[in-house]
């Protein structure tokens, strides 16, 4: 028997739930850069891109029933 939160479906939660959260600060984060030189845009915009893909999963699974 597992202990309680540590089963796959508890840690995919909290890594989908960590991928938004990254996220969404990197937009903001992005937001507030537009204007800065490309070498700290950049950045902020590859890590927003890698975790939008890992976000984009909780926006297309079908709802459970």
């Amino acid at each position: 028997m597992s202990r309680p939160g540590c089963s796959p479906t508890a840690w995919a939660y909290r890594g989908n739930v960590g991928a938004m959260v990254l996220s969404g600060s990197m937009a903001l984060l992005a937001a507030v850069l537009v204007d800065a030189p490309l070498l700290l845009l950049t950045p902020a915009l590859m890590i927003w891109g890698l975790t939008a893909v890992a976000d984009s999963a909780l926006f297309s699974a079908p709802s459970p029933s």
